[in-house]
């Protein structure tokens, strides 16, 4: 398989600088890392791809020879990446302050730091969980931003505690506080849960004898939210870190809210438009009429039947429909006409309609003669 041209592989222009060709190849590096995508060959080639690129690129006499000759600049083999200093091109790109000055390929790829700082969040502090609601609105509900108080059961970080578990922490001896141990493989680092501590990093001296060392606790809470007009039904909403608290530093999980929005007998919805069928008579719908309907806000809205509507024809008040989520201004509402057709006739309505019959069939103008009949 033919190269990829290596400004395509970093996503840079051939006018890129050194350090536009390093933030490139750091971003490359944290997608397709191996140690990030265990057992994803593609990522593991498009990361070799990517360090590839990277060091003819920086290397300024491989970059000429490179941009004069293209991969045919290094023979048939292609050039010589040299993966045994990964780790120093790691730490040039990614900074650092571990041990000699730069944080470890473990610590960039599977840590926030190799000690918990001051205030900071232990490594083996478990992020909270997600939670889920529901709440129905009717229809008319959508036309304005609603506020709504929920009363949700959630996991609170325990007040005894203050959410770590215990006291008296300690440092693990056999992973130094990361809760990981990493071991290489070639020319990639892995990682894997430190057997002593399970990933916490530490231990303490002593549990909480309230929350039995979980950190967190189960308590009710009211939550404000808004919910904005033109919602639909089927929606997510997402509140973030008003889920279950962490435990031991971990972030709070988030609350997602679905929304049912419930139908309205009179409308179809339609987006932002409403569809509402009405029904006229034969009569009217020949001659024109005027009827009357009434909105979601109760609001009685005119429409006007012009003459010779069809069944089935429809009409359409501006503005008068839901508002939109994402933008402003509100949707139509639709009138679907329904042409009704009586049942039951009398002998003097026969009588016209046969007349009008003979008129449509004449040369004579259709409502010039209705006029006439109709007087």
């Amino acid at each position: 398989m033919a190269k990829r041209d290596y400004y395509e592989v970093l996503g840079v222009t051939k006018s890129a600088t050194a350090d536009e060709i390093k933030q490139a190849y750091r971003r490359q590096a944290l997608k397709f890392h191996p140690d990030k995508n265990p057992g994803d060959k593609s990522a593991e080639e498009k990361f070799k791809e990517a360090t590839e690129a990277f060091q003819i690129l920086t290397d300024p006499q491989k970059r000429q020879k490179y941009d004069q000759f293209g991969h045919q600049a290094f023979g048939p083999q292609g050039p010589q990446v040299d993966y045994s200093n990964l780790e120093d091109i790691f730490s040039e790109i990614f900074g650092g302050r571990g041990a000699g000055g730069t944080d470890s390929i473990f610590d960039i790829f599977f840590g926030q730091g190799a000690r918990r700082g001051a205030g900071g969040r232990r490594r083996g502090g478990r992020d909270g969980a997600d939670l889920q609601l529901e709440i129905t609105l009717n229809m008319a509900d959508v036309l304005e931003m609603q506020e709504k108080t929920l009363d949700i059961s959630r996991l609170e970080p325990c007040d005894d505690c203050k959410g770590m578990g215990g006291s008296g922490e300690r440092e693990c001896s056999e992973c130094g506080g990361r809760g990981q141990v990493a071991y290489r493989q070639g020319f990639f680092s892995f990682a894997s849960t430190c057997p002593k501590c399970g990933g916490a990093g530490s231990s303490f001296k002593s549990s909480c004898q309230e929350c039995r060392g979980a950190g967190v606790r189960r308590a009710r809470r009211k939550i404000a939210m808004k919910i904005p007009a033109g919602v639909e039904d089927g929606m997510r909403l997402r509140l973030r870190d008003e889920g279950d608290a962490g435990s031991a530093g971990g972030d709070r999980g988030d609350l997602y809210v679905s929304v049912c929005v419930r139908p309205d007998p009179r409308f179809e919805r339609h987006g932002t438009d409403l569809v509402q069928e009405i029904t006229v008579s034969y009569i009217d719908a020949i001659l024109g009429a005027e009827v009357e309907l009434t909105d979601l806000s109760n609001e009685i809205l005119s429409v006007k039947i012009p003459p010779a509507t069809q069944h089935g024809a429809m009409l359409r008040l501006r503005g008068k429909g839901l508002p939109s989520i994402e933008r402003s201004g509100r949707g139509d509402i639709l009138v679907r006409v329904a042409v009704e057709i009586p049942k039951n006739v009398s002998g003097r309505e026969k009588q016209l309609l046969h007349e009008i019959a003979e008129i449509r069939s004449s040369n004579k103008g259709f409502f010039g003669k209705v006029k006439d009949v109709l007087g």
